[in-house]
């Protein structure tokens, strides 16, 4: 774990492996390409908006190309996880990987609890 103090607004910043971290309530989780590593991401998911009043999530999508064991959403269906909150920003989109000559298939998504 990594722990690191914004010194302009006195914010806890925290860097942690999901499987073992103990959540405490937050006012915004960020999980960036991570959950696919999980074994039951649809949990963690519920989790993140227990802990915290925003989440922005980034997820791989079934049919990326680096597509192995784990969890890979289906098209919507991080936006329809949240479909209780308040969305402020969605995209399904493919982003090519110049290094490995493909594109990841990624869902962003950030919303606020209601």
């Amino acid at each position: 774990d990594v722990t690191a103090i914004d010194k302009k607004s006195g914010k806890d910043i925290t860097a942690a492996d999901m499987r073992l971290f103990q959540f405490k309530k937050y006012d915004v989780i960020m999980c960036i390409v991570a959950l696919h590593f999980i074994k039951d991401a649809k949990k963690m998911i519920e989790k993140m908006k227990q802990h915290a009043r925003i989440n922005l999530v980034l997820v791989l999508r079934e049919g990326d190309p680096t597509q192995a064991d784990g969890y890979y959403f289906k098209d919507r269906e991080l936006k329809e996880l949240y479909s209780n909150w308040d969305i402020l920003d969605y995209k399904e989109y493919e982003d090519y990987d110049p290094k490995q000559k493909w594109n990841n298939k990624i869902s962003k998504l950030i919303a606020k609890r209601k």
